[in-house]
């Protein structure tokens, strides 16, 4: 059975995402979707799962907790990327500038800026952006604001939908409540910004309306990630036993046959 798997991994405080995506009878393309750090259990997972090239890897937004592996990433999988995925913010950390001087010496791997309204297909897999758009790049100029540079993809598989927030913050919410409403609703969600307070609008949670949550967050700051006030806005819209946090059950995958049942599995 061809099957669409999201893999959210449990990496602390930060964001690693893998995607593997089904194409033809056998073939699968994988991408990854922000990379904290690049360590020697990551390597293995990608291998275990016959990762041998990356159709795409994408920096959601260019905090290091987000992009802190990703150069890292690259240089294990060197001529054996093919597209890298940016928002475009212009962040001034060493980690993100090391990171674009890498690409400029590796033009082998294409960099697209990509923000809301872009549509990439995988097979029978499509890849929707619904955030950010140009005005929020342009007017996050504060270091508090580089969240509302993410960007958000609703990965889309038949009938199964699945939204993956990066840390995004009520500018993102707003503007996709505006304009990507109808794109909004999904089955399962990646939970902006580790569950922070800051990175949850209930009105846009309501029309996601999922059946599971999923959290990324480690020890950092217990209190804040995750925060009650998302905690309780989550329990609000889906059943208390569906929300996960990478903290308390590790690694977490999403299985999609392309119904609109999602199977979620939790590994240590």
């Amino acid at each position: 059975m061809r099957v669409l798997k999201v893999h959210i991994l449990d990496v602390g405080h930060g964001d690693t995402i893998i995607l593997e995506i089904p194409k033809g009878k056998k073939e699968k393309i994988f991408g990854v979707i922000d990379c904290i750090k690049f360590e020697e259990k990551i390597k293995k997972y990608l291998e275990n799962l016959g990762a041998e090239k990356l159709a795409f890897v994408v920096a959601t937004h260019p905090h290091e907790d987000h992009i802190g592996g990703i150069q890292k990433l690259l240089e294990a999988y060197e001529n054996k990327v093919g597209e890298f995925w940016d928002s475009g913010y212009p962040h001034t950390s060493d980690t993100y500038r090391d990171l674009l001087f890498y690409l400029s010496e590796h033009d082998e791997i294409i960099t697209e800026f990509i923000d809301s309204g872009n549509k990439v297909r995988f097979g029978k897999t499509k890849l929707n952006v619904l955030s950010p758009p140009e005005r929020l790049l342009s007017d996050s100029k504060e270091p508090t604001n580089i969240n509302n540079a993410s960007i958000v993809i609703r990965v889309e598989y038949g009938d199964s939908k699945i939204l993956l927030s990066g840390d995004a913050q009520f500018g993102n919410w707003a503007h996709i409540r505006i304009n990507h409403w109808d794109e909004l609703k999904a089955q399962a969600l990646k939970v902006a910004h580790h569950g922070s307070k800051h990175g949850n609008f209930l009105e846009a949670l309501e029309i996601v309306d999922p059946v599971y949550a999923i959290i990324s967050a480690g020890t950092r700051d217990l209190e804040k990630f995750p925060h009650k006030f998302t905690l309780n806005s989550l329990r609000e819209i889906t059943s208390k036993h569906k929300i996960f946090n990478t903290r308390d059950v590790g690694n977490i995958i999403i299985t999609s046959n392309g119904t609109n049942k999602l199977k979620v599995e939790t590994e240590r």
